[in-house]
Formats: structure tokens, sequence, C-alpha cells
């Protein structure tokens, strides 16, 4: 996941590379470390981005469509 961190997470896709349900996956998922899939990856995207406003020189707003950042949207 860390690889595609600036792409959408996909349950169909992850589950199906192991050849589990959605359900199955994210329930296995959220047993085995603690936390929800969807958790996990908003993790990742945050310490990226933390990693880069210390090591590199752009702007936030740079670094938000760098790591495919994007405002929640309301129901």
């Amino acid at each position: 996941m860390a690889q595609h961190i600036a792409e959408d997470l996909n349950l169909d896709q992850l589950a199906g590379q192991v050849g589990l349900s959605k359900f199955h996956f994210a329930r296995l998922f959220k047993r085995a470390m603690g936390f929800s899939l969807s958790h996990y990856h908003i993790d990742l995207r945050m310490n990226e981005a933390r990693r880069l406003l210390r090591e590199t020189k752009k702007s936030i707003i740079g670094r938000q469509w760098q790591i495919q950042c994007r405002q929640p949207t309301r129901p």
C-alpha cells in the first residue's frame, strides 16, 4: 500500500489479490492491525506528508497533490 499511496484505496482489488471477499478482508485486516484499512491508508498518507514537509521545500499545496489528499466529502 505504501507504494501506491497516491492512488485511491480499492478494497475490491486488495481483497481480490489475496483471494478473499472484501468484507472478510476488511474484517481480518482490522483484527490483525487494530484499526480499519481506510484508517491505515490515511495514516500512511499523513506520514508521507510529514516526511515531505520535513525533507523538501515544496508548499503544503504541492504536497497535497503529490500524495492525492482530498478534503473529505459530506454525505
